[in-house]
């Protein structure tokens, strides 16, 4: 599930000045973006924690079943490839 990371100065003077009171705190408790970016997003699990960048092996894996091929021959694959 994505979580807003920051947001642009604009944005969040915008935001301030038009949401209801119960919102104020949780807009302020967002960053500002340090670049020209008007928002972004990070991926977050289930539980809330930030989600983990998949590991060479879930890439190659990934790619590898999505050619058709088991769990089982990727992973022999991926040993063989080390």
């Amino acid at each position: 599930m994505p979580c807003i990371k920051c947001i642009s100065s604009e944005l969040r003077e915008l935001l301030l000045s038009d949401s209801p009171s119960e919102f104020i705190k949780t807009i302020e408790d967002i960053d500002v973006c340090g670049d020209d970016s008007l928002i972004e997003f990070e991926k977050k699990g289930k539980n809330g924690k930030k989600k983990r960048e998949p590991s060479e092996y879930n890439k190659f894996v990934g790619v590898c079943m999505k050619e058709g091929n088991g769990m089982k021959g990727c992973a022999g694959k991926w040993k063989k490839k080390k």
